[in-house]
């Protein structure tokens, strides 16, 4: 008789062990939220099956969290932070932490995860598990990424705006390059206040698009172009190859100007001039720098506009090297 208890105490176990795995598992699959178990000891990893819904692949299941760098699943710049995560926590220095990745899905899109560990420690206190959860912050991070960009852009222009310029360029230069060439230049409408008045603030509007969008043009992704004034913008431009170079981008940014166009006026000369400061020779700050510029910009503006010119301190701080812009 107790066999035949202890056989039916067994299967009531068992049957309880079944109701509590497919509880879990319909929870599971009823969530957004991928749920995982990682093994320490044999580092294998088990994933609930929304993983392959979610990423549109099956997991790799072996040798993690090695497996998902080598396979470049986790976005190259969270790498370190993923790798530190997992390292406090196979190391049990926490028993709970949460940090946020990008992995990839079958589409080579990341997506933004929040990821959640909690460590299970054996009777000696050495942790062998990690349970926790992958929760979808994709949209999230989105909505705040736009929000972000919404207040750091200038919105006619489409290019930064004056705090958020200032902020980048220090920024770059405090972690220092010891490299290339860098420059600031400072442009600026001649004669904007004249287009306003003669062909209206909507036209005025426009040139300040269109001499926004041609900038971009012209400008690499890695330099910072930002509207600074009313008809002002500034550009940081970042290593560049020798001051030559640099001198041909003034250039193209002066004769950019040709291109642009009112529609009122078609033969109306829209032009520019552009101030230019070199970084260390003329400045190691923002401000140095901003304040170089601006007077090789006055100098331009002095000499005739429609031309660029370079901050020279040879003789005084009122002697500029000026090249006039090709017509």
């Amino acid at each position: 008789d107790s066999v035949m208890v202890e056989i039916t105490e067994l299967k009531k176990i068992q049957e309880d062990q079944r109701i509590s795995n497919e509880r879990y598992r319909i929870v599971s699959e009823q969530s957004d939220s991928i749920i995982y178990e990682f093994n320490i000891q044999d580092k294998s990893i088990y994933y609930t099956s929304n993983y392959k819904k979610k990423f549109g692949y099956s997991p790799r299941t072996n040798n993690f969290p090695k497996s998902m760098i080598e396979s470049d699943l986790i976005h190259p710049e969270d790498v370190e932070r993923f790798i530190t995560f997992y390292d406090e926590m196979t190391a049990g220095e926490k028993k709970y932490s949460e940090s946020e990745f990008r992995i990839k899905n079958d589409q080579d899109e990341f997506i933004w995860l929040t990821v959640r560990a909690s460590v299970i420690f054996d009777r000696n206190n050495c942790p062998i598990r990690i349970i926790g959860k992958m929760i979808d912050i994709n949209d999230q991070k989105k909505r705040t990424q736009a929000l972000q960009l919404k207040a750091e852009m200038d919105l006619h222009s489409g290019v930064y705006n004056k705090k958020t310029t200032e902020q980048l360029v220090e920024q770059y230069l405090m972690e220092g390059d010891e490299g290339l060439h860098n420059a600031m230049m400072i442009i600026d409408i001649d004669n904007f206040k004249l287009i306003n008045d003669r062909f209206g603030h909507a036209t005025g509007d426009q040139v300040i698009s269109d001499v926004a969008y041609k900038l971009k043009e012209i400008m690499r992704s890695s330099d910072i172009i930002g509207r600074v004034g009313g008809d002002e913008f500034m550009i940081f431009i970042k290593s560049m190859s020798s001051e030559q170079a640099i001198f041909k981008k003034a250039k193209d940014i002066c004769c950019m100007f040709k291109d642009i166009k009112i529609k009122a006026a078609p033969n109306y000369k829209v032009s520019g001039s552009v101030g230019i400061s070199i970084y260390k020779k003329d400045g190691t700050t923002y401000h140095e720098l901003y304040n170089k510029a601006d007077l090789a910009l006055y100098r331009s503006k002095n000499q005739g506009k429609d031309r660029f010119c370079f901050y020279n301190e040879k003789e005084d701080k009122r002697t500029f090297d000026c090249v006039e812009s090709e017509s």
